[in-house]
């Protein structure tokens, strides 16, 4: 038998099947499958505990939650369809690997193509799949300075479809990132949204340049209420350089005080960061280098933190002064780093381009500092002028992060709302992200063209032609040399771009494909403005500024 047929006119002989002592994570996941079974042949998969001796769909998961790299294996025989997962979170991965296989496209946040039929069979397949990295992300960044400013990043009309799409693509790490030391909103708006969260098993964390929350300069800037006690006019000793001063035991007592409460506080979160101010680092020992100083503090708070909290990481990052690795001191078994190097020239691969191939050296002496997979790159797409064809340049940075043995790679998509980018200008590289990000072997072609389909259906080759247009002109372009953050259309791309619109235009059905059409058309005569500004201003190129 080569194929199962699930189901015929509306109805079903098959149900699904997870084991009695489920929790939340499998019990969703099960929901999920038959919802989106439902939606596609219109008959009703029942959801069991205990097996009736019909055919079924057997979810089965072990327990593999706080760490470990995700994995299934999706077997479809002629007599039920099991999904076998290293914990309940890989589990509905599987699912959604099972619904993509029946013909679903889970394409961006609320849209999906679900296609409906009378019949529903399935071939025969077995397979076995595991993520590439352990952390898995992309995330947004909002900048909230003024304490009485209204904040809707986490509003759930907006936020609960991201959540979604993210599970969708397998995504399974989730960070508040907020800048402005605004930890305190978490707290106050997490709640909308928390419940959608842990039904997709997310590993949850709230990170930034964090330590002026615990440790407030002055009122304006005391998120938490913890009052003048640490304010710089109290204790003007307690700063230096912009930095708070992590090495004064009086300094680290507080700071490790009100870190713990914090994640006492918020028992959903995984991980919490703790990084200095966004500016210049002077070391905090004169016998150590930067990242030496600051580890020490850090493996302080981690002890405190594995003391109450076994289970729970401190985020720490590399970035600025601390990119060079440390050279006395490694990292504790529960911390998680964040490796930021956000002068990459994104216009190059890591590995292709010998500025960019610094930055690896830099990761490479961190990963032998660290815990094996505790070092996370993060992705600078959201600095990028837009319609950089980043995919396959980024597949090659990915496997060379892998083979480096990082554990994650979190794609930053701007300083937005929107989890595509302002205007959706990423949509179709974090698309390809987030596939990578699990496999970045995958065929690169094959995701550009379900994601162009899915949003602009009868319009999608000739927005593939509008991308492979971008992509060749881009190599060549590359190939004189490209500064990083210079934009890079020349007027003479747009006029040849801008015909390819009009026909993807002609032919898009519906006011949704026809205002993405327009946001490329916008983003692309943008950038081509953008180009002839900055050459009138004399802006560097690539081989100046190196």
């Amino acid at each position: 038998m080569n194929q199962i047929l699930l189901a015929d006119n509306r109805s079903t002989e098959l149900e699904i099947w997870i084991p009695p002592q489920s929790g939340r994570v499998m019990r969703f996941a099960a929901r999920e499958l038959a919802s989106y079974l439902r939606k596609m042949c219109g008959a009703e998969f029942p959801v069991v505990t205990e097996p009736s001796g019909k055919k079924s769909i057997r979810l089965a998961a072990g327990t593999e939650e706080a760490s470990g790299k995700d994995r299934f294996e999706l077997n479809i025989a002629g007599d039920g369809i099991t999904i076998d997962a290293s914990s309940p979170r890989a589990a509905l991965y599987g699912v959604y690997e099972l619904l993509e296989t029946a013909g679903c496209a889970f394409v961006e946040p609320g849209i999906e193509t679900v296609p409906f039929r009378t019949r529903l069979e399935l071939p025969v397949l077995r397979k076995q799949y595991e993520a590439a990295f352990e952390l898995r992300n992309i995330f947004r960044e909002q900048i909230i300075p003024d304490k009485h400013a209204v904040y809707r990043g986490l509003e759930p009309g907006h936020h609960l479809p991201q959540i979604d799409w993210m599970a969708k693509r397998k995504l399974n790490h989730y960070n508040f990132y907020i800048d402005y030391d605004r930890y305190d909103l978490w707290e106050k708006h997490k709640s909308s949204i928390l419940d959608a969260f842990l039904d997709r098993g997310f590993r949850l964390e709230v990170c930034h340049h964090s330590i002026g929350y615990f440790f407030p300069p002055d009122e304006p800037h005391d998120y938490g209420d913890f009052g003048p006690s640490t304010y710089y006019a109290m204790h003007p000793g307690w700063y230096k350089d912009g930095q708070v001063r992590i090495e004064l035991p009086e300094v680290r007592k507080i700071l490790c005080e009100r870190y713990l409460a914090y994640v006492r506080n918020n028992p959903e979160l995984d991980m919490v960061g703790l990084w200095p101010g966004d500016s210049s680092m002077p070391p905090p020992d004169a016998e150590m280098n930067v990242a030496d100083g600051y580890l020490d503090f850090w493996n302080e708070i981690a002890g405190a933190l594995a003391s109450e909290f076994p289970g729970k990481r401190l985020s720490i990052i590399a970035y600025i002064d601390l990119l060079s690795p440390p050279k006395k001191l490694r990292g504790a078994d529960n911390e998680q780093l964040w490796f930021c190097p956000i002068r990459t020239n994104y216009h190059y691969s890591m590995p292709d381009l010998p500025y960019n191939a610094k930055f690896l050296d830099d990761m490479a002496g961190w990963i032998r500092k660290m815990p094996p997979g505790r070092v996370n790159v993060f992705d600078y797409f959201g600095w990028q002028p837009p319609l950089i064809p980043l995919s396959r340049l980024v597949q090659r940075t990915l496997s060379a992060y892998r083979a480096l043995g990082a554990g994650g790679a979190y794609g930053w998509c701007g300083f937005t709302y929107n989890l595509m980018g302002a205007d959706c200008r990423w949509a179709k590289e974090l698309y390809a992200y987030a596939n990578m990000l699990w496999n970045p072997d995958c065929d690169i072609e094959t995701q550009e063209r379900v994601w162009a389909n899915g949003v602009f259906g009868a319009a999608a080759p000739e927005i593939l032609e509008f991308f492979d247009i971008l992509r060749i002109e881009h190599g060549h372009l590359a190939e004189e040399g490209l500064a990083a953050m210079k934009p890079w259309i020349p007027l003479s791309l747009f006029k040849r771009l801008a015909p390819v619109l009009a026909k993807a235009r002609k032919k898009a059905e519906g006011e949704g494909a026809v205002r993405r059409i327009d946001l490329l058309e916008q983003l692309a005569a943008n950038a081509a403005c953008s180009r002839i500004y900055s050459d009138k201003r004399g802006m560097p190129s690539l081989l100046d500024s190196l």
